[in-house]
């Protein structure tokens, strides 16, 4: 540890090292769009594989050009969440961040970046950063000349280069594990329209009419809930942790874990409000008062009705209520009708998403444990408990 300094954070950024996001009188939702260059929003910050909802057009981003992200930029969400942290790559598309996160811009001869970041995301830098927040109901970093002022454990470039290597090259097969769970959802959401949309197998067959239309001979229209009931979770937010035995699935995008479960087996994860996102999870787990809980029957239909939910989300969250946070209520679900095979139990194609959730559930659990890994070295290196000075990679 001798080598090691504490600086402060200012010291470690370049020149306009700090840029907070443009508040919403300068970006508002509706003048953004399909396409068009991209808008950096929250979930940016958690998740380093780029999929955006919003864009800008040309004469709105050379209003807003200052706050354009470039190459090894620190993105961090600076409200709601407040503390979540990614880098943009080399390959990251320009874009301009929303007034949810703000921009640290390192010195690139003082401090590596990736260990900046590692630092950041330490139990050491996220207390720093709540430390400076404030807020009681919506929790935003607060003034910037606090944030510049927060403490930095700072050892050799070399070794800063060695500790961020060594977490990289676990986060770097985290990362390539979900962009490979991506590509394997999209296949079998592919596969799903193909045979349960455009039944383009069948094309060549006889045809019947139905209230969707046209489906094939054979066929006939289902309701969710002749597969399955349709539950909530009975938990309140409160039984939510980072750390616990089982997930914990709410309305969020990600799930948080606690140590008790109520439910066990296949099932499907629906948010009531929100986003309206869909999930699915084999195993023991909990689930928030607002999130439906779906478990077949029959568990083999589990994947299958997960991407016949997730293809038609919109359609069945067309109805929702609400006109603050919208909402879908139980029947939403239950009536949400769609074609299949009368003899489904002898249509092959089903096991097909049972095989490619299968798959995608190893990689998942390959994360958990590298994440695992990579979190118990995370403190260990920061605080140079570690020495890897001497190591070469």
């Amino acid at each position: 540890m001798s080598e090691w300094k504490t600086v402060k954070l200012k010291d470690l950024l370049s020149y306009k090292g700090y840029i907070r996001g443009p508040f919403g009188s300068a970006l508002r939702r509706g003048e953004m769009q399909q396409s068009g260059i991209p808008v950096y929003e929250q979930e940016h910050a958690i998740n380093e594989i780029r999929h955006f909802r919003y864009f800008i057009d040309e004469k709105k981003y050379n209003e807003l050009k200052r706050f354009t992200v470039v190459t090894d930029d620190i993105i961090i969400s600076c409200s709601g969440t407040v503390g979540r942290i990614s880098v943009i790559k080399k390959n990251d598309p320009i874009g301009i961040i929303s007034q949810a996160l703000l921009i640290l811009r390192s010195n690139p001869d003082i401090v590596d970046v990736n260990y900046l970041k590692y630092f950041l995301r330490s139990k050491v830098g996220q207390n720093a950063l709540l430390e400076r927040s404030n807020g009681s109901v919506q929790v935003n970093i607060c003034k910037r000349e606090i944030i510049e002022e927060i403490p930095v454990p700072l050892p050799s470039l070399d070794t800063q280069k060695n500790i961020a290597q060594i977490l990289s090259s676990l986060d770097d097969k985290i990362e390539l594990n979900a962009q490979i769970n991506h590509n394997l959802e999209e296949q079998a959401k592919a596969i799903f329209k193909s045979w349960f949309v455009d039944f383009e197998p069948f094309q060549n067959g006889e045809f019947i009419d139905s209230e969707l239309g046209k489906i094939p001979s054979g066929w006939k229209v289902y309701k969710l809930a002749d597969f399955l009931p349709v539950i909530t979770g009975k938990k309140n937010a409160n039984v939510s942790s980072e750390k616990g035995e089982y997930p914990f699935f709410s309305c969020s995008q990600d799930f948080a874990w606690t140590d008790n479960y109520s439910f066990d087996g296949h099932a499907i994860l629906v948010a009531g409000n929100g986003d309206f996102n869909v999930k699915w999870y084999n195993g023991k787990f909990e689930a928030y008062q607002r999130t439906y809980v779906l478990m077949p029957y029959n568990a083999r239909y589990t994947s299958w009705l997960y991407y016949a939910v997730k293809y038609n989300l919109t359609s069945i969250t067309s109805a929702a209520r609400g006109s603050v946070i919208k909402f879908i209520t139980k029947g939403n679900l239950e009536n949400f009708a769609f074609a299949a095979p009368i003899d489904l139990d002898n249509f092959d194609i089903i096991d097909t998403f049972c095989s490619i959730n299968q798959t995608i559930d190893c990689f998942t659990q390959e994360n958990y444990r590298l994440s695992g890994v990579r979190d118990t070295l995370l403190p260990k290196l920061m605080s140079g408990e570690l020495d890897v000075s001497e190591v070469e990679i």
